[in-house]
């Protein structure tokens, strides 16, 4: 099939916002890489925008809450369809909001 090329991409994309957000608890490398793949070919997925939710949904006091929310309105708006894990990141990311200790 022709997706192989995408697939490949994809799995490099996703380790890479995986090895600087969940490794390294860089979520501002991790944004990066996904604002790089943005404008690229290859668009992010539901694995990559879930991935990148979590990641801000883990910065220092929940700081990034907001930019959780927008990435996901971002996704919402490309068609992309959020799935458990998603929500999973995004419901946290909203908790953390709410002044949780972290």
């Amino acid at each position: 099939g022709g997706g192989s090329h995408e697939g490949k991409v994809q799995r490099w994309n996703s380790w890479r916002i995986q090895q600087a957000g969940h490794n390294q608890g860089n979520w501002r490398e991790a944004l990066r890489l996904f604002e790089e793949m943005n404008s690229g070919e290859v668009k992010p997925d539901v694995v990559i925008f879930s991935m990148l939710i979590s990641i801000l949904a883990k910065a220092p006091k929940g700081s990034q809450w907001e930019k959780a929310l927008e990435i996901f309105h971002e996704m919402e708006a490309r068609d992309v369809k959020a799935n458990v894990v998603t929500f999973n990141s995004l419901f946290h990311a909203l908790a953390q909001a709410r002044g949780g200790s972290q």
